[in-house]
């Protein structure tokens, strides 16, 4: 693994927030994923033993929790600053910068991979490439990321959102499409219509019941989680393909 270099852009350590501010600068997003029951280590049994890949940690948490359960846990973020700050050295986790388009990780060394509101920063295609290329034949993917439809939280994203100016790019239904046709097997969830701004388990089960009866209203969700398994290794055309 490569050492820890730092980003050529400033932007993330612009955009991190301190724990102190966290909650009053963003939508509730740690409690949706608790009620919704999606946070990516709640969907990754059996684990211990396993070398998992998390690209762009963030705040560290699945990281950590996954590295406690047994994990081997390699995290791999684009800045220096907030890699060390998200997971600080001595928590059992292997620190590696690096690029999610060009991963510093040799073929087919990774059971496990996991991103976490971080594709929509990315080349899409060439992600995928790299997270097939990395992941051995029988690999996971487990992606959780946000959706651009809900109409409250786009305007939350306009107005509110520190992230604002980072120019993300979330993911469409055809780019879901895509990254489903690249696994021989995979789980699509959609989740957070009135959950996404009052997180509960009483709205998490009127959202489940909505788009369960009206299935449009999944084109309306929060998040999506896809729970991939076994990567396709013959190339297939990326319907979504964007210039890096």
């Amino acid at each position: 693994m490569t050492p820890i270099s730092p980003a050529p852009a400033g932007y993330f350590d612009r955009y991190w927030i301190p724990p102190e501010n966290r909650e009053r600068s963003r939508l509730a997003h740690l409690p949706f994923l608790r009620a919704e029951a999606i946070l990516p280590e709640d969907h990754a049994d059996p684990i211990a033993g396993l070398r998992v890949l998390e690209v762009g940690p963030g705040e560290g948490r699945s990281s950590r929790k996954l590295a406690r359960r047994g994990a081997r846990v390699c995290a791999v973020d684009l800045c220096a600053v907030r890699l060390r700050r998200s997971i600080p050295p001595g928590s059992a986790v292997d620190l590696c910068g690096g690029m999610g388009e060009r991963l510093p990780l040799r073929d087919s060394c990774i059971d496990l991979a996991i991103v976490q509101s971080t594709a929509m920063h990315l080349n899409l295609p060439a992600f995928l490439r790299e997270i097939r290329r990395v992941l051995r034949p029988e690999g996971r993917l487990i992606a959780l990321e946000p959706l651009p439809y809900h109409p409250l939280v786009a305007l939350y994203r306009v107005a509110l959102s520190p992230g604002r100016l980072s120019g993300a790019r979330y993911l469409t239904r055809r780019d879901i499409a895509a990254m489903t046709k690249r696994f021989a097997r995979a789980r699509v969830s959609y989740h957070g219509l009135v959950s996404a701004i009052i997180p509960s388990r009483a709205t998490t089960a009127l959202d489940r019941r909505l788009m369960g009866a009206l299935p449009w209203l999944r084109r309306l969700a929060w998040f999506v989680l896809i729970v991939a398994e076994a990567p396709r290794r013959s190339p297939e055309p990326f319907a979504g393909d964007r210039p890096a």
